[in-house]
């Protein structure tokens, strides 16, 4: 998966910044559980390096 990798990019380059487009979801999540995934961005709160955008969270979603 992207996001743990991107994580340990921005760790070893702090001064990079970096911005996860869609929260980093994959078309493949579409309509599952996205737990893990949101677990993922989570752990890179810490960074300060890191942004996150949830643009797209209502494609993934059958929830109304």
């Amino acid at each position: 998966e992207a996001v743990p990798k991107l994580g340990e990019i921005a760790e070893r380059h702090p001064g990079l910044r970096l911005i996860i487009d869609h929260m980093g979801l994959s078309s493949a999540l579409r309509g599952k559980p996205l737990d893990s995934a949101v677990e993922n961005l989570l752990k890179l709160a810490r960074l300060k390096n890191v942004a996150v955008k949830g643009s797209a969270l209502p494609c993934y979603v059958d929830e109304p």
